[in-house]
């Protein structure tokens, strides 16, 4: 007997199927966490640069153009609503 017989989870569906799902997940938060984690410090660092008036616009504008070759999940951004005028295409 299945230890989710009843279940709301277990209404029809294999359960190994949502395991897999809720594994790729934790798969993915995990990676998240970690390219967000390698790339703090330096994206802290030139959005200070940016925002400071310590800095001449020469300097400013280097530091905008290194921020903009960070890596940035653009994908996600998307299906998030982050980026204005972003939309999911369908046809």
């Amino acid at each position: 007997m299945s230890p989710l017989k009843g279940h709301f989870l277990s209404a029809g569906k294999p359960t190994h199927k949502l395991a897999c799902f809720i594994q790729s997940r934790i798969f993915r938060d995990a990676y998240k966490r970690e390219q967000f984690a390698k790339y703090e410090v330096e994206r802290r660092a030139l959005r200070f640069i940016i925002a400071s008036n310590q800095f001449n616009a020469r300097q400013k504008t280097e530091a905008q153009l290194q921020l903009t070759q960070l890596p940035f999940p653009f994908r996600l951004a998307a299906l998030a609503g982050d980026l204005p005028g972003v939309k999911k295409a369908s046809w």
